[in-house]
């Protein structure tokens, strides 16, 4: 019996994967080298705005 699966299972969001993925580039990014929150600011600011900009047309 073969195992087949719907395109919706294969393409389904495993959101403790995402969350997991997301929390291990925090820590990459936290725990390399910034000293400061100021740097991590400079550096998210740009991502951060597209998002909200985004975020505000939905």
């Amino acid at each position: 019996m073969e195992n087949k699966k719907t395109q919706t299972e294969k393409t389904a969001i495993h959101w403790g994967t995402v969350f997991r993925f997301a929390g291990a580039y925090v820590a990459f990014i936290i725990g390399s080298g910034f000293a400061t929150g100021q740097e991590v600011l400079q550096f998210l600011q740009p991502m951060v705005s597209v998002v909200l900009a985004v975020s505000s047309l939905v």
